[in-house]
This record gives C-alpha cells, structure tokens and sequence, in this order.
C-alpha cells in the first residue's frame, strides 16, 4: 500500500481526465486495476461520491476477480456515512482473505470513524502485525488518526514509521505538523533533537528543528539549526529563507537580506522573498532600495497586496503622500479585508488631512479587530481634532469594553474629560490608569490641557509616580 504522502500529481491527472472523458463520451475504455485503485482514490479523497462510486461500479464490472475493490468499496460507504455497510464488506473480504493487512487497516479506519477508538487501534495493530511494508501501514495509519483530528496518536505511527525509515521526508514534515497543531513546539524541539543525536546528518531534521525554534522565538538556536542544514546541503534554498526570517526577527536585517538573496542561487526568485528583502529595507530606513524590492515582487505577481502596501508606506516615507495613497488603495482593492491595510489607509489620511475618509478607515478597523492595540487611541484622537471629545470618550468606554487591561485607554479619557470641564470623573480614570501601570502617564500628561492640570490631577499623580508632571 502506497504512502499517503506520496503522489504522482500529474500523472494522476491525465488518468483521471481520461476516465471523465470516457464518462461524457459514454464508451468503454479499458483500465488496469491499478490504474482504477488510483482514479477511485482520487475521487474518494477528494469527496467526489458519485464519481468514485460510478469508476468502482465499472472496475469491478471490469475486473469482477480482483478484491482490491472490495477495499475501495467499504471506503467508499465509509465516507458516504454507511459505516455498518462498510464493516460488512470487510467482513466478507476477509473471509476470503483472512490476513489481508488491508482489510484490518481499512476497518481500523472506519472504526476510528465511527469513534471507537481502542477496537479502531485493536485492528491498526492487526495490520502492523501481517503487513511487510510496516513504514507505509505506520505512515497510512497516522494518516487515518490525522483526518479523525486525533494528531497525538498520529505522532505514535509516525515515530514508529520514521525509526523504520529515518530518510522518509514526508513523514518528518507530519511530525513537526501534528506537534505544531497540537501546540507542542516544545515536544517538537525535544523529538527532532534526540533524532539528530541518532541520525545527525539528517538536514531535514535540523529544518524542523529550526522551524521549532523560530516558532518558540528560540532565533538564535533556529540560525544555528538551519546553518547545520546548509552545512549539510549548501543548495537547500528553504534554509536560507528560514535563516533570513529569523535573522529578520533578531533585527539583523542586513543578515536577513543577504540570506535571502541566496535563495536566488538555488531557485527561481520568488516574489515573497523580494518582498521580505523590501520590509528589511525599509527596517533599515533605506526606502528606495525597498521600494526597488517592491517593485521586483511586483514584476512576478502583480496581485501580491503586501508588495502593494510596502510601496505606500515607503512613499509617504519619501514624501510622496498621494502616490502612498493610490498604492494603499491598490492594496485594499486586492485585499479588502486586511485590517492591517486599512490602519495605514486611514493613518495616511489622517497625515493628509483628509480626516472624513479617515474616520471611514479607523472605524473600518474597530469593526473588523475590535482588539488592535491602537485603533481606538487613533479614532478617539481623531474625533478630539474634529472638535468632538465627547464623541473622544465614547470610543475609549468602547475600547475600554475590548480592552479592559489597556491602561492607555484610561489616561487617554481621564485627559479628553479634563478637557470637557469633568475633573471628578477624571480623576477616577486617571487613578486606574496610574494604579495599571504608572509608568506610561505620559500618555495623560500629553493629551491633557495643561491649563487643565489642578492641583489634585499633579497630586495624584505625584502620589503614584513619586515627582511631579
């Protein structure tokens, strides 16, 4: 039985073209039975019933001795939710076949279907005990546990498949994906390192190795893992990607960007990567060499909206607010519901004094991320610039419902209230805001009137701080 993550996609393909021509045609085309085994999983993993139901009815008209569709068949009522009909021709295959190791594996995954999960492993360990190819019934039986959401027991077979065959990649790659789901970075970390103290020329090992130390902000262990890596194939492009990512996070930009740009040695440029090079320059302040990084990410996907979005920020960088407007529009137009995109639209509409549309951007924001950290600071100073405080302190009760633990939400109204003449309730904010966190109170002191600043505000303040504002 074939790995499940093993798959000859093209190949796949013109098979099943020709069978669906075969069906419009309604003409009897001859298929071996493997070349049927593939079309019916091909329909059967891909949900398509009715199809797989048609090419199993023709296979086994066609190839009415072979009990291989008998297999495919109890799948086949397994996934259309007749799981007793299923059991049933399994049962009958294996009166003929009493050790097929199929035909417990295919049971196990029905059972595992139907959620009896110690008789589902009763019949997994039947099949690891009559099958041969124990790395690709381990690797099949993983799958099963994966589709049924149950990633720590997949982990058991596929340890069990990766000690068979420590050069499987794939199964490497579905062990650091069921500990990444399971949100296990750290298990992750402690399995790839006792498999490289056993097989220590494993580059794929010291690559999930890295991505679990990227993902557990451990940067400085991922750059040494993905050096291994590199150390042990120079042209494995993917490492040199990761080490710029992590680079990047260290703040090592210029690390970042030569990295990189070593993808370019060893693959065709993507544009992803030109546009990470683009975000480290602008990172370092080097704006035209980040709009030139843009640019190239935009000469290979003209669609990409980040790139889009990098261009805008970098020309009101440069100065040129109305060309950052028209490619930030570019960027909402490709991808609307970017929460990120419409911040800086509305940031640069604010910088442009155009304040309505603006508005129209922020409040777009606190509708879709009512939790972003700024949002409702911005919006609620820019109802105080179009002369509203009042409307001010009703969006910071609004942020202050999201984000109850946000001390700047709390000076930021203590100080629009001490501007609408409401020193008592002022004082109460301003008193959560200092017992939160005293150490941010700038945030008052530069929102507050200063004409507004009584006696008991400087007190209060100096009773918390330990000096005067």
């Amino acid at each position: 039985m074939e790995s499940p993550f093993e798959y000859n996609e093209a190949d796949l393909k013109a098979l099943v073209k020709r069978f669906e021509k075969m069906l419009k045609s309604n003409e009897q085309y001859f298929f071996d039975v493997e070349e049927f085994e593939e079309i019916i999983d091909y329909y059967l993993d891909n949900q398509v019933l009715s199809k797989a139901k048609k090419a199993l009815d023709i296979a086994l008209a066609q190839h009415p001795g072979s009990s291989l569709f008998l297999l495919k068949q109890a799948r086949f009522f397994m996934l259309s939710g007749n799981a007793q009909k299923a059991l049933e021709v399994l049962e009958r295959m294996q009166q003929l076949d009493p050790v097929n190791y199929e035909v417990f594996l295919t049971r196990g995954a029905v059972l595992l279907k139907m959620k009896k999960i110690r008789e589902a492993e009763a019949e997994f360990r039947l099949a690891m005990k009559f099958s041969d190819e124990k790395e690709d019934v381990s690797a099949n039986i993983a799958f099963e546990f994966e589709n049924a959401g149950l990633y720590k027991d997949a982990l058991k077979y596929l340890h069990k498949a990766l000690e068979i065959n420590p050069k499987n990649e794939g199964v490497i790659y579905e062990i650091y994906f069921c500990y990444e789901v399971t949100e296990d970075l750290e298990g992750a970390a402690d399995y790839f390192t006792k498999f490289l103290d056993r097989h220590p020329y494993s580059k794929l090992g010291w690559f999930n190795l890295g991505i679990a130390y990227n993902n557990m902000e451990l940067y400085e262990k991922a750059i040494e893992a993905y050096e291994f890596v590199i150390a042990i194939d120079d042209s494995f492009s993917s490492a040199y990607f990761n080490l710029g990512n992590s680079y990047s996070n260290l703040g090592e930009f210029k690390l970042a960007i030569k990295n990189y740009r070593a993808t370019f040695e060893n693959e065709e440029p993507q544009a992803v990567t030109y546009y990470y090079i683009g975000e480290c320059y602008e990172k370092l302040h080097q704006f035209d060499q980040a709009m030139k990084s843009y640019r190239q990410a935009l000469d290979l996907d003209e669609e990409f909206a980040d790139a889009w979005m990098g261009m805008g920020v970098c020309s009101d960088e440069l100065g040129d607010r109305d060309v950052a407007l028209d490619f930030m529009k570019k960027a909402l137009e490709l991808d609307e519901d970017n929460t990120e995109f419409w911040y800086i639209y509305g940031d640069l509409c604010f910088k442009a004094e155009d304040k309505e549309e603006a508005l129209k951007a922020y409040h777009r924001v606190s509708q879709m991320d009512p939790v972003h950290p700024d949002i409702w600071l911005d919006l609620a100073e820019l109802y105080d610039e179009l002369g509203d405080p009042e409307m001010a302190c009703d969006t910071l009760e609004e942020g202050i419902r999201h984000q109850p633990s946000l001390s700047l939400h709390y000076y930021r109204k203590a100080a629009y209230l001490l501007k609408l003449g409401r020193e008592v309730q002022a004082l109460s904010f301003l008193t959560v805001g200092l017992e939160m966190d005293a150490s941010k109170v700038a945030e008052f002191i530069e929102y507050a009137p200063k004409d507004h600043q009584s006696d008991k505000v400087i007190g209060l303040i100096e009773k918390h701080t330990g000096h005067k504002p």
